[in-house]
């Protein structure tokens, strides 16, 4: 795995207030690292706006609940409700859409990531000559 940016560490970090730790934020300069720093195996927290289909006599979601029966797109995460913007009920098709704000996890560092800032760069050679 390689090692996550300096400005991303506090997204990634499993002592962060938003992933249940005590950190607040770096207290360091932005150039060092932070001595705190622990990578959470989930990865970084992510928001987005989202309609969640319920089927009927389903449980409902709760708010603020980290839980892993609905799925995101193809990929199956665990997320949690962060606030709920109205109920949409479609009655062809059996459920309810929950219009709500969630947040997920991804894991965007994994083995085959390339940084973008290590490209490989040409070789330069220093000719010395002198106008004639």
């Amino acid at each position: 795995m390689k090692e996550i940016p300096i400005m991303l560490e506090c997204a990634y970090c499993i002592r962060n207030l938003r992933h249940g730790g005590e950190c607040g934020g770096k207290m360091n300069p932005p150039a060092q690292g932070c001595l705190a720093f622990k990578l959470d195996p989930r990865g970084c927290i992510r928001s987005m706006s989202a309609t969640l289909q319920v089927p009927i006599y389903y449980e409902f979601p709760l708010v603020g609940v980290w839980n892993n029966q609905f799925n995101l797109g193809d990929r199956e995460t665990e997320l949690k409700i962060t606030h709920i913007r109205g109920i949409r009920w479609d009655k062809r098709k059996g459920y309810l859409g929950v219009l709500c704000d969630i947040e997920y996890y991804v894991n965007d560092f994994s083995e085959d990531y390339e940084d973008p800032t290590d490209e490989k760069k040409p070789i330069l050679k220093l000719v010395k000559g002198g106008l004639e």
